[in-house]
């Protein structure tokens, strides 16, 4: 479906959401449709804002939906890797984050209490980046970077 507001989404959503309640696999289903959605929309607006992708990236998705376990109310988890590895492409793709972030807020899905989202840089970064991040990451080996790790390690499940 083509949607032209976050909040048509966000209705279709509530239409939906109750016809799945009982079927966990219809349920994910629908929750990654919701997904895409919101990001086909965030897209074509940072297009029309900022132009194409200054480089290739993908959209990954973490904690629930990247173990297809998502609930009725579930809140965000998810980052972004891409190519290029410049101020430009880190700019945008912040902003494509945000966007994507409040996309699915105003649709449902609560921001993530601890920030695993794509609009905050340790989410959102380039393929050296998050190399250099993951390494740092398993070397201090304390508390915060394993479960960083353990977050990042959860999703198996690349949604764009």
């Amino acid at each position: 479906m083509v949607f032209s507001s976050y909040s048509e989404i966000g209705a279709w959503r509530n239409l939906q959401i109750k016809k799945e309640t009982l079927d966990h696999f219809k349920l994910n289903c629908l929750h990654d449709d919701l997904m895409h959605s919101v990001i086909e929309l965030a897209l074509k607006r940072i297009n029309e804002e900022l132009g194409s992708p200054p480089s290739s990236y993908c959209f990954f998705v973490m904690g629930s939906a990247g173990r297809f376990e998502q609930s009725i109310w579930s809140d965000q988890d998810h980052g972004i890797i891409f190519q290029e590895n410049s101020p430009n492409a880190q700019e945008y793709f912040l902003r494509l984050g945000k966007e994507i972030s409040d996309g699915l807020h105003q649709t449902g899905y609560a921001y993530c209490d601890g920030g695993v989202m794509a609009s905050n840089p340790l989410w959102c970064k380039s393929m050296p980046e998050w190399m250099l991040q993951l390494a740092n990451w398993i070397k201090e080996s304390s508390w915060e970077s394993i479960r960083h790790l353990l977050i990042f390690m959860d999703w198996p499940y690349l949604i764009w």
